[in-house]
């Protein structure tokens, strides 16, 4: 009973299009585990609510494939070249930091590995990549006028 079981297994994971899928399947089964469908709460879409789980995904995978560009429309492109234009007073450290460029940043944002998760900012590692021409170069601006004042934030 137990070899029949085996080779029942085994034959019904050798002919499934989706091998991975098809040994879950089966543990399963050998588990007694019994699929389990979970209910989505009710969320607010926009204008409105819904408990259908593909509704949920498309809405979410919209919104999460928007959000870089909807950032990038909200970024005053104007401000960010006043930043860079302007002059900084300076003082004199005991040693000196390199200025950083625009493109010394977008390197280092380029090698950032990219997670799901989020840092203390709440920003995800994609949107900042996605948008990593549009912030490098306030960014740099800012990281050399840390190191020419000696101010740096908390």
């Amino acid at each position: 009973c137990n070899k029949a079981r085996q080779l029942s297994n085994s034959r019904l994971i050798e002919q499934s299009e989706n091998k991975n899928k098809a040994v879950w399947d089966v543990v399963r089964s050998e588990l007694g585990v019994k699929k389990s469908k979970k209910d989505f709460p009710n969320m607010q879409l926009e204008n409105k609510n819904s408990s259908n789980g593909q509704e949920i995904v498309n809405f979410l995978n919209l919104k999460y494939v928007n959000i870089s560009e909807e950032v990038k429309a909200s970024f005053d492109k104007h401000k960010a070249n006043v930043l860079t234009e302007q002059k900084s007073k300076t003082f004199q450290p005991e040693f000196n930091f390199k200025h950083v460029s625009a493109i010394h940043v977008e390197n280092i944002i380029k090698s950032l590995k990219t997670k799901a998760s989020v840092g203390w900012d709440e920003i995800p590692i994609v949107i900042i990549k996605d948008t990593k021409s549009t912030i490098s170069k306030p960014l740099s601006f800012l990281v050399n006028e840390c190191f020419d004042r000696g101010i740096f934030p908390d």
